[in-house]
């Protein structure tokens, strides 16, 4: 039997018609070097996951403070900066908004 990934689909997200669901974890750096230009000492701070969910119907998210609908983001202070809604007249209606959680907040 071939061995596989062992979860195929989206996992993270409980609506339906969800195409793609991405996070981004990032941190900010403030490195220090030495004194004969070499690393000195380094510190992380502020960190950050930015998202971004696709899908096609519709969604009750907007923008402002709101739940990211990502089950792996929990907690700190989420903004919804980007919420795009799209129709065609041959295609289902499309969703896409994207923010940040701030974990520390």
């Amino acid at each position: 039997m071939p061995s596989g990934p062992a979860n195929i689909g989206i996992t993270q997200v409980a609506a339906a018609l969800i195409e793609s669901v991405e996070w981004e974890q990032k941190v900010e750096e403030k490195v220090i070097k030495s004194s004969d230009g070499g690393f000195g000492q380094g510190q992380t701070f502020d960190p950050i996951i930015e998202f971004s969910v696709k899908g096609r119907g519709t969604t009750t998210v907007g923008i402002g403070a709101a739940s990211s609908g990502i089950a792996a983001i929990t907690g700190g202070t989420t903004l919804i900066l980007k919420s795009k809604h799209s129709q065609k007249n041959d295609d289902f209606d499309t969703f896409e908004y994207s923010g940040t959680n701030y974990p520390n907040a």
